[in-house]
């Protein structure tokens, strides 16, 4: 309930660093909710007032966290997480999985104002004056990629003719 996730792209360029804030409604003490995976991971802190967060392996190979609630109730979850940044020729890309369902608005930052964005990937944020958002999609794969833009530069035309004719 109330889902919101916000990240920033690190100094180096190489990762980023998320995080997920919102409530979770539990109907019994237990319950299993797959919360990440692909490339990221926890950064900080697993558990929280009557929650707490399992690894678990996946059939198809791989692992994924799973939000496990110790009680039932509404839970106030609070998330850090950090998304490798992968490159592919000019385009730097992130990659990872979070529960299908709602539509999660995305923010982010430290990308600056000189990047474009794949227009056919899941995510296209549009620049606001808080940074970039956007919003993950309902299937719940959070994917986008940027690369810098060109800069412009005027360019200067030079010519020489030469012309000889005979009367």
């Amino acid at each position: 309930v109330g889902a919101r996730l916000s990240g920033k792209l690190t100094e180096t360029g190489k990762s980023l660093d998320f995080r997920l804030r919102g409530q979770l409604r539990s109907q019994k003490a237990g319950a299993r909710l797959k919360l990440l995976s692909g490339h990221a991971a926890l950064s900080e802190k697993a558990v929280g007032d009557g929650w707490h967060v399992d690894l678990v392996a996946l059939k198809e190979g791989g692992f994924a966290y799973e939000l496990v609630a110790d009680r039932e109730g509404l839970l106030t979850v609070d998330l850090a997480f950090a998304a490798e940044v992968l490159e592919n020729g000019d385009w730097k890309t992130f990659e990872f999985s979070m529960p299908a369902g709602a539509v999660v608005p995305l923010q982010l930052e430290g990308f600056g104002s000189g990047i474009s964005f794949k227009p056919d990937a899941p995510i296209v944020p549009a620049a606001t004056a808080q940074g970039w958002e956007g919003f993950l999609p309902a299937d719940g794969l959070a994917s986008l990629a940027w690369k810098p833009t060109r800069v412009a530069a005027e360019g200067t035309l030079f010519f020489t003719s030469t012309e000889r004719s005979e009367v």
